[in-house]
């Protein structure tokens, strides 16, 4: 496991540096973090991030996030109350697939 460094997005920009996925990987989230995820295999692969608690709806279920084989996707935010852990971090699952992921952790 490993934790991304959060890169901070300016009104200048900023060049985004991404690194290998590990098995999993965690991020600090303040609820304006975005995710931009690299897929660099030859097949498409679920990219899931872990619900540590239950909807609006009432119900624990996570996000996953189909990243197609040789595209980068950018997500959107992540609510704190429904993906943070005790931590105020994030959990990324690759499937098994990390090898061919490289990520990178954006504050908006």
């Amino acid at each position: 496991m490993a934790t991304l460094t959060n890169q901070k997005l300016t009104t200048d920009g900023i060049e985004i540096t991404t690194t290998t996925a590990s098995a999993t990987d965690t991020f600090e989230n303040d609820g304006k973090t975005i995710l931009q995820l690299n897929n660099t295999g030859a097949s498409a692969y679920d990219v899931t991030i872990a619900a540590q608690k239950p909807c609006n709806m009432g119900f624990i279920h996570d996000l996953t996030i189909s990243v197609p084989a040789g595209t980068t996707i950018t997500t959107d935010t992540f609510e704190k109350a429904r993906f943070n852990d005790d931590n105020g971090e994030v959990t990324i699952d690759y499937g098994g697939n990390e090898t061919n992921f490289e990520v990178a952790a954006i504050e908006i």
